[in-house]
């Protein structure tokens, strides 16, 4: 149980982690 929990929080935050990446990512390119 403690153990999955612990995999949980790892990947909300690898999914937080990659919204911010492609954030960045896309302010670098132009729109369309």
């Amino acid at each position: 149980m403690n153990k999955k929990k612990k995999n949980v929080l790892i990947c909300t935050l690898h999914d937080e982690i990659i919204s911010d990446v492609s954030e960045l990512a896309l302010a670098d390119f132009p729109k369309g």
